[in-house]
């Protein structure tokens, strides 16, 4: 059985760094041409810790984790793919949910 561990931190490894290059930062964050190469430097290392752990600590064998890296590579490719060329609608469907919780939470201010 792949390593869910493994997968699940390998997609946020590779969609990270994949939403710093490819997509515009939020605009609260000051410009910077460096954010993407710091954050890629910071996931990935953390995440190939992750994964390894899960050898290391005997939870899973090395097949187990190259299969749950190489699924969560995929999934994060996959989507990422979804989202930036708004595929089904998903990028549209989220900014209109967002709105949405936004004028449902007003009264709380």
């Amino acid at each position: 059985m792949p390593s869910t561990h493994a997968s699940a931190v390998t997609f946020f490894a590779t969609y990270i760094p994949l939403a710093c290059f490819y997509l515009p930062p939020h605009p609260t964050l000051p410009p910077s041409i460096f954010q993407p190469k710091i954050v890629s430097l910071i996931v990935i290392p953390w995440a190939s810790l992750i994964t390894l752990s899960r050898v290391w600590l005997k939870y899973h064998t090395w097949p187990q984790v190259g299969a749950g890296v190489v699924y969560g590579v995929v999934m994060a490719c996959i989507w990422f793919q979804v989202w930036y060329d708004d595929i089904w609608g998903i990028r549209t469907l989220g900014g209109a949910l967002e709105a949405l919780l936004r004028l449902s939470m007003a009264w709380l201010v």
